[in-house]
């Protein structure tokens, strides 16, 4: 979602979970996930983006009996991220002799990452899925995504199709 008449981009992501457990630790866990980010024009050839996100995790612990965990009834998780990409896009047309195809486009996109996340310890929250287990980043990303896309002219008629994708990334 673009914010006012700026180029920003917010996104928004929130989630509410009640893992209730007959027996053992259940919760009710409210997380909210709103990342914002801003194109950074350093050139005419290259796409750049950075971004930040902030996480807030927040815990009501219950234990229906048969647990051994220990501590508050009550935990809270706050957690950032800081990210940025910086990419180019090349184009190829090349002519084809198919009948369903005058001419196809292969577009090249490489572009390289970073992403960091804060190093917080989490040991005393409830592990329950993939929301609960946010580990520390600080990665770079090296990429190219290749894709390819058939259009010509069929009855008088414009067409164009993508035909796949190739996405390599380390």
């Amino acid at each position: 979602m673009a914010v006012g008449k700026t180029l920003a981009n917010f996104d928004w992501q929130a989630g509410y979970v009640n893992y209730w457990r007959e027996h053992g630790v259940g919760t009710h866990r409210f997380d909210l996930f709103p990342r914002l980010s801003v194109p950074v024009p350093l050139s005419d050839y290259l796409e750049t983006t950075v971004g930040l996100a902030v996480r807030d995790t927040y815990y009501i612990i219950k234990d229906y009996g048969n647990s051994d965990r220990e501590g508050d009834d009550s935990e809270n998780r706050f957690l950032y991220e800081l990210d940025a990409e910086v990419s180019t896009i090349m184009n190829g047309d090349y002519t084809l002799n198919m009948p369903d195809g005058e001419s196809w486009r292969h577009t090249l996109r490489p572009y390289v990452t970073y992403k960091f996340t804060e190093d917080e310890d989490q040991s005393g929250l409830p592990q329950f899925d993939a929301v609960d287990t946010v580990r520390d980043n600080n990665l770079l990303t090296l990429g190219v995504d290749n894709f390819f896309k058939i259009f010509g002219s069929r009855n008088s008629k414009e067409y164009e199709r993508d035909y796949g994708s190739i996405k390599i990334f380390q």
